[in-house]
C-alpha cells in the first residue's frame, strides 16, 4: 500500500450504498440450511466481481473466494442460511419467502463481511484473503448431525489459514458500536434440543405456542442472574405438524465448568416441567437431548488485532470490551481450531427491543459498513504481524 491509498474506512463510507442495497436483497430471500441456492448465487457473483477466485458447491451450497497468492490466509466468514420463521415487520425489503426469514441476522453478516472483502480486494494487503461463506450454521444436517462450519471444514476450507475472524449483527448494541471480547476464554458448547407435544385433546393447545412460553420461562430466569443470561442461546422453533401439535425448539449453550452445565441443564428441566404443567398449555411432553460440542478457546493476539482495529476506526467510545460470548451458533467449531476472534455488530433500532429469531427482527442497517472497516483494518494488522 501507498501512503496515498485510501483508508479501511474511507472506502467503507464510499461503499455504504452497496453494503445496504446487498442486505436488504439478501434479507428478501432467505433460504433454509444447506438449501441456500439463490443466496451462494448472489454472495459468489460479487466476489467473483471483486476479483476474488470462486469454489462452489462446498458442504452443498457453501462458498469459498481466495484473493492473492503470498503470504499467508486470513481469513473472513459469514452464513448463508435463513430461518424458519415467519417475518412479521412489513418493510419494504421484508422476506419474499412464505415460512422463512432472516430472523437471524445473518443478511447483515454477509453484507458486512462482502463489503469489508471489497475493501481488501482494493488494498491489496500483503497476505492472502479467504472469504468462507458457511451454510446451515442454525441447524445441523439431517443425516449426519453436523453444523455447516463442521462440513466445511471437512471440506478443507481451513487448510494453510492462519487466522479467522467472524462478525454477527446484535440488535442489543447501540448501531455503530463494536463488542469484543478482549480477553482470550476457554468454554465448552453443547446443543440441545426439546421436542414438545401437546396433547390433541386440549383444545387450543399449541405446542409452538408452549415453547414461544418455554422460551420466555428459561429468559426470566436467567435474568435473576445466578448464572450469565447470554450462557443460552435459542436458534429455531418449529412446528413439526401443520396442526403444531408437535414442535421442536433447538439451542446450543456455553459453560465453563461441568458444575455450571448441571446448573443450566436444571434450569431447562425445571422449565420444561413447569411449561409442560401449567394452566394454559394443557397436557404437553418434552423430550430434552443434549449433544456435547467442543473447546473453544479466543486467541488473545488475534483478539488485541481486532480490538484495536476497532479502535482505530470508530474511536474509544464506541467499542465495548465485551465479557460475554461472541461467537454465535457454530463459529466455536473454527475458533476451537484456529486462532480466532469475534465481533459482535451493533444494529439497535429506535423504539421496542427487536429479539433475534422472532418474527419481528430487524437492524439498523446504516451503519453496517463499519463493522466492514473493523474487518478489513484487522486484516491488515494481522498481516503485518505474519511477516514479523
Amino acid at each position: 500500500m501507498t501512503p496515498e491509498t485510501e483508508s479501511a474506512l474511507e472506502l467503507a463510507e464510499s461503499f455504504s450504498k452497496d453494503t445496504i442495497e446487498w442486505r436488504r436483497h439478501l434479507h428478501s430471500i432467505p433460504e433454509i440450511a444447506f438449501k441456500e441456492e439463490k443466496t451462494a448465487d448472489y454472495v459468489a457473483g460479487l466476489l467473483q466481481q471483486f476479483g476474488y477466485q470462486i469454489k462452489r458447491g462446498l458442504a452443498g451450497t457453501g462458498v469459498v473466494a481466495d484473493l492473492g497468492s503470498i503470504g499467508p490466509i486470513i481469513a473472513l466468514r459469514a452464513e448463508l442460511d435463513g430461518i424458519a420463521i415467519a417475518e412479521t415487520t412489513q418493510t419494504p425489503y421484508s422476506s419474499r419467502e412464505s415460512g422463512l426469514s432472516h430472523a437471524c441476522g445473518h443478511d447483515v453478516n454477509m453484507a458486512c463481511v462482502l463489503t469489508a472483502a471489497r475493501i481488501l480486494a482494493e488494498l491489496k494487503p500483503e497476505c492472502r484473503i479467504r472469504i468462507i461463506m458457511q451454510p446451515a450454521s442454525e441447524i445441523s444436517s439431517d443425516e449426519s448431525m453436523k453444523s455447516g462450519a463442521e462440513k466445511m471444514i471437512e471440506e478443507g476450507v481451513l487448510e494453510g489459514v492462519g487466522a479467522i475472524l467472524g462478525i454477527h449483527v446484535d440488535s442489543t448494541l447501540r448501531s455503530g458500536t463494536i463488542g469484543i471480547i478482549k480477553e482470550p476464554l476457554q468454554v465448552r458448547s453443547e446443543n440441545f434440543r426439546i421436542t414438545l407435544e401437546a396433547s390433541k385433546k386440549a383444545p387450543g393447545a399449541k405446542a409452538m405456542v408452549i415453547g414461544a412460553a418455554l422460551i420466555s420461562r428459561i429468559d426470566e430466569a436467567l435474568s435473576k442472574g445466578e448464572l450469565d443470561k447470554n450462557c443460552i442461546s435459542f436458534e429455531s422453533l418449529v412446528a413439526e405438524d401443520l396442526s403444531e401439535n408437535t414442535a421442536t425448539l433447538a439451542g446450543s449453550l456455553e459453560y465453563k465448568s461441568r458444575d455450571m452445565f448441571s446448573a443450566i441443564r436444571a434450569l431447562i428441566q425445571s422449565a420444561c416441567k413447569s411449561s409442560s404443567e401449567s394452566a394454559g398449555a394443557g397436557d404437553c411432553r418434552y423430550d430434552l437431548e443434549f449433544e456435547q460440542g467442543g473447546s473453544t478457546s479466543l486467541d488473545s493476539r488475534v483478539v488485541n488485532r481486532l480490538y484495536e482495529a476497532g479502535l482505530k476506526v470508530l474511536g474509544e467510545d464506541r467499542v465495548e470490551a465485551l465479557k460475554r460470548k461472541t461467537w454465535s451458533e457454530d463459529f466455536s467449531v473454527y475458533s476451537g481450531r484456529l486462532p480466532a476472534a469475534m465481533a459482535l455488530m451493533g444494529g439497535q433500532l429506535p423504539g421496542p427491543p427487536r429479539v433475534h429469531h422472532t418474527g419481528g427482527f430487524d437492524a439498523d442497517d446504516s451503519q453496517i459498513h463499519l463493522g466492514a472497516a473493523v474487518l478489513a483494518e484487522a486484516v491488515l494488522s494481522l498481516a503485518e504481524d505474519f511477516e514479523e
